[in-house]
């Protein structure tokens, strides 16, 4: 199941991104996000209660164009058994859809 993610999730987020990544920049950088950029799309992904995937879409400006709304994709994880199964892509689907 793809979902929005809640405050409660937090730390499973940290450890898939901390997995998946092998180190924790990334971790680090969506607990970045998620305090000083809005908006922001943050899901997980869930499979029988655990969080097994995370992604996330922050804002980006692009200079020269004040008015454009974009957001950007950054980062994308998934647990290791998760990973080359299909999760990235329906959670950027998802994503879209939401966002």
């Amino acid at each position: 199941m793809i979902r929005a993610e809640a405050e409660i999730d937090r730390g499973a987020v940290r450890a898939v991104n901390t997995e998946a990544f092998e180190t924790t920049a990334e971790a680090d950088l969506v607990d970045a996000l998620r305090e000083g950029a809005q908006p922001v799309v943050s899901l997980v992904a869930e499979h029988d209660g655990r969080i097994v995937g995370h992604i996330m879409f922050s804002p980006v400006t692009l200079v020269g164009e004040p008015e454009l709304k974009i957001m950007g994709l950054a980062p994308m994880a998934a647990a290791s058994a998760r990973q080359r199964k299909g999760l990235g892509v329906v959670a950027t689907a998802r994503a879209h859809v939401q966002g």
